[in-house]
């Protein structure tokens, strides 16, 4: 590789998360469908060379969920054969009750074979309340880094909004792209202007 391309990879840019002020590249990667393979070699072959790529050229975030099959037993092959070193890793509780949601946990944390998982989200807010209080203590303990709430549909926002009001949460994770942009109308601003990061 030359040094016109090193230039370039160094170049990708990063943003604060506003509670710690740790810097992250923008640049993620979403597990949904396409980790959701059955453990085998020549899928690990084939996906280990996106991975590859995805970290060449500055990749540090891999999000996930219970939600999206196999994809969290997926990440821990990968992170056996190439290693998790200075990987962002994200997932997702789903699932309503106190016990259900300590087993779903502890679950994700076997999966992807990690002693330590830095973003821990409630999905589409299932069980909020009571995941939050769970998320909260094994973030005291130092197992999760940080804590946040999801949701897919638009319609959710103000509910979301109205959660932040009442919660210190780190992150928030929402749909937005060109095709779907009702996020720009109170849901970032909010975010932006209480210090909560978004994916």
């Amino acid at each position: 590789m030359g040094a016109d391309s090193m230039s370039e990879i160094s170049k990708i840019p990063t943003r604060e998360i506003p509670s710690s002020k740790e810097k992250i590249p923008v640049l993620g990667f979403g597990t949904w469908r396409v980790f959701d393979e059955q453990v085998t070699e020549s899928n690990l072959k084939r996906l280990i060379e996106v991975w590859k790529m995805f970290k060449l050229h500055g990749g540090r975030l891999i999000d996930s969920s219970p939600m999206y099959g196999n994809a969290e037993s997926f990440i821990g092959a990968l992170f056996e054969k190439y290693g998790e070193k200075e990987t962002f890793l994200a997932t997702k509780v789903w699932t309503t009750g106190n016990t259900e949601g300590r087993k779903q946990i502890e679950s994700s944390f076997q999966k992807m074979k990690t002693q330590k998982i830095d973003l821990f989200q409630i999905h589409n807010l299932v069980d909020v309340n009571t995941q939050l209080k769970t998320l909260r203590e094994l973030k005291e303990k130092g197992q999760i880094r940080y804590i946040g709430i999801t949701h897919y549909v638009p319609s959710y926002f103000n509910a979301m909004e109205e959660i932040l009001k009442k919660e210190k949460l780190d992150f928030i994770q929402i749909p937005y792209s060109i095709s779907l942009r009702d996020a720009e109308n109170r849901i970032l601003p909010y975010a932006r202007d209480n210090g909560i990061a978004v994916l």
